[in-house]
């Protein structure tokens, strides 16, 4: 508990639960809007998460000990002012309902949704055909992953193209029976690759899009309630998942719920991570290069085999001592990207730059037809708020942004008619009719 009680750790976090619960009662999405989901993420990362999981000071992981987490809570109170300086910016475009029905509503194209479909489902059925996915429950599977199946890696965008393909089905069918059954296969197809941040995405734009639409307003006690759950499925989920092969339940035995809620598994690895770029001298910065490796990582690598990659990276893993780190998939939050590209003073200016380009891309969002606009704008908050400042590789990012929002426009490529202004209120509609 010492690790989250420091001086800059107490002023970090009373900031952080300021701005969720302002902004939980300022902007349409209530409590899981951009500026809340970036303060309820650090909070639950950065805080609960050591708080828990970390029960001293001298809790060692692959050989790296962690006795402060002084400099990683300044490296989140710089991101926090930051990225909420954008969303202040940015203010009237989080303001504006996306359920709210337009005068003029933009189509999406059905012919554009099936091929996107019938592509990732395609992507899906190679990826089983590879042996990288025991789709079909084989008790005899064993996983293939060879050095030419590598080569197909770009596969897995076929996973994150579900996602927002499932919320178009879901909010374009109202929820009803035959689009839930959609979503328990897709779940199950997420389930079984073994990719938590996946589903978690999924729960939290499911469930934000489906009170969207019923106008209920997303309070802060439901949002608490569904992280606790989030945390005990997901630790849950990384004792029993085998990746490409799904879950297995019987791992679970003999655990009790405070196991579970104790079993963070590698995602405490992060914290390690974090704390030896912050709390050392940082190496000569590398600027632009994350953002030239995320272009080059958009050609498939059967294409341009050595294309650069991320070698930077490997910086934060010289804290661990144990060998065979590099493959035990420990990441590192954005912060730690962020410090190793411009420094402390650029961690705030890229994070306000990040969180400018996710509010314009809620501004784009909210030009498209309603079921796309509904759903881009449940993503956004998880995607920039959750998903980018825990994993924070700007080439994933790139990556991952481009097909969890790009399907979503391209189903209005053919539609270039402007959007029309959201329906006035009808008492202002008959006032304005009663004096024609």
């Amino acid at each position: 508990m010492g690790l989250v009680t420091s001086g800059i750790g107490i002023v970090t976090v009373v900031l952080l639960i300021a701005i969720f619960v302002v902004s939980a009662g300022r902007f349409v999405l209530g409590a899981m809007c951009l500026p809340s989901m970036m303060a309820l993420t650090a909070i639950t990362y950065f805080f609960v998460m050591p708080a828990i999981s970390l029960s001293g000071n001298n809790e060692a992981h692959f050989g790296m000990v962690l006795t402060t987490l002084e400099w990683p809570h300044f490296a989140v109170l710089l991101y926090a002012l930051g990225a909420y300086a954008a969303c202040v910016a940015g203010r009237r475009d989080l303001a504006v309902d996306p359920a709210r029905p337009r005068l003029v509503e933009r189509r999406s194209s059905d012919a554009v949704f099936w091929f996107l479909a019938a592509s990732a489902a395609a992507g899906i059925a190679v990826t089983v055909a590879l042996g990288r996915l025991n789709l079909m429950a084989d008790e005899n599977y064993s996983a293939s992953i060879t050095a030419d199946v590598s080569d197909f890696s770009f596969l897995n965008m076929s996973f994150t193209m579900l996602l927002p393909l499932t919320l178009v089905v879901l909010i374009r069918e109202n929820f009803n029976a035959r689009s839930l059954v959609v979503l328990v296969v897709v779940c199950l197809i997420l389930l079984t690759t073994g990719f938590r941040t996946r589903l978690i995405f999924m729960g939290y734009t499911v469930a934000a899009s489906f009170l969207l639409m019923r106008r209920i307003k997303i309070r802060v006690s439901y949002i608490v309630v569904g992280t606790i759950v989030g945390i005990l499925g997901g630790n849950a989920m990384g004792q029993a998942r085998t990746y490409g092969q799904g879950v297995d339940l019987a791992k679970l035995d003999g655990m009790t719920w405070t196991d579970i809620l104790f079993s963070f598994g590698g995602e405490v690895g992060s914290l390690y991570a974090f704390s030896f770029t912050a709390s050392n001298p940082l190496p000569e910065l590398i600027f632009g290069k994350p953002w030239i490796v995320g272009m080059a990582r958009l050609i498939p690598s059967f294409i341009w085999k050595d294309k650069p990659g991320p070698d930077y990276l490997a910086h934060y893993l010289g804290g661990f001592s144990t060998e065979g780190v590099e493959q035990a998939g420990v990441s590192a939050p954005q912060h730690v990207e962020m410090l190793l590209q411009f420094g402390w003073v650029g961690l705030p200016i890229l994070a306000f730059l990040y969180f400018c380009l996710a509010i314009h891309l809620v501004r784009r969002l909210n030009h498209l037809g309603r079921e796309a606009r509904i759903a881009g704008c449940a993503l956004v908050p998880v995607f920039f708020g959750f998903y980018m400042q825990t994993r924070g590789y700007f080439f994933q990012i790139l990556a991952d942004g481009l097909f969890t929002f790009g399907p979503l426009f391209l189903m209005h490529l053919w539609d270039k008619r402007s959007l029309g202004r959201p329906i006035a209120p009808a008492s202002r509609t008959f006032t304005f009719i009663g004096r024609l």
